[in-house]
């Protein structure tokens, strides 16, 4: 009963914390949740700046340019964040897309999400990345390459890895199917979730040595680093 009223009423039932919404300023969640969220002021942060401690000593080894995020990682966001992960929530993907969009710099040609491997997208049926990739795509206007970065290699969760196993995790699971499709583009990654930056940053790392002009990424939120200092935003 509650998927069919959600499908129906999809504006009154809260994401976050399933309750009534009478009055809201935002789609699909009600204000008091909306309000737990911690905004990343500013949103924007130098790839070079947020990343060079946690991917390499030799800050050449950062890839990727600009980090983009409306929040940061924390409930009651984050329990919203898997239900797009894992419930194939679309609606998450219509209510987080616009605020990605909002901070993100107008100045891409193109849009990529992060790519799951094929045994990952088969168990759940879906990629998350996906959803939002189309969304933000559409929102901004310029068009979204879905199958031109592949995943390639099965990669072991990473929940409980170090960056340092991260990052070996990653190496050399992606490939660009089409190199001619990125060659001199400036690239936006669509993700849900930044955490340490590997994924991302062997992604940007595959679509430069392809030819792409610049690679950045969006993401709902993306892990507070223990000191601001870390990320050093823009």
């Amino acid at each position: 009963m509650k998927k069919i009223v959600n499908f129906l009423f999809p504006h009154f039932t809260c994401l976050a914390c399933d309750g009534e919404i009478n009055v809201s300023k935002h789609s699909y969640i009600c204000d008091v949740c909306f309000e737990k969220f911690i905004v990343c002021n500013p949103a924007r942060a130098s790839g070079q700046l947020a990343l060079s401690k946690k991917i390499a000593p030799n800050s050449k080894a950062v890839k990727v340019s600009y980090i983009y995020s409306p929040f940061y990682y924390a409930p009651p966001l984050s329990d919203i964040i898997l239900k797009l992960k894992y419930a194939n929530e679309g609606l998450v993907a219509k209510l987080f897309a616009p605020l990605m969009v909002s901070v993100l710099d107008k100045s891409y040609d193109v849009v990529i999400p992060i790519p799951l491997s094929k045994g990952r997208e088969r168990e759940r049926g879906f990629n998350q990345a996906m959803i939002l990739a189309r969304d933000v795509g559409s929102l901004i206007e310029i068009p979204v390459m879905e199958n031109i970065l592949v995943k390639i290699k099965n990669t072991a969760p990473q929940v409980n890895m170090s960056h340092e196993e991260r990052l070996d995790n990653q190496k050399d699971s992606y490939s660009v199917i089409d190199t001619e499709q990125v060659k001199d583009k400036r690239i936006i990654l669509v993700d849900d979730v930044l955490t340490s930056g590997a994924t991302a940053n062997e992604c940007a790392r595959i679509l430069k040595r392809a030819g792409a002009k610049m690679v950045s990424i969006v993401t709902i939120a993306r892990v507070k680093p223990s000191k601001d200092k870390e990320i050093n935003i823009i």
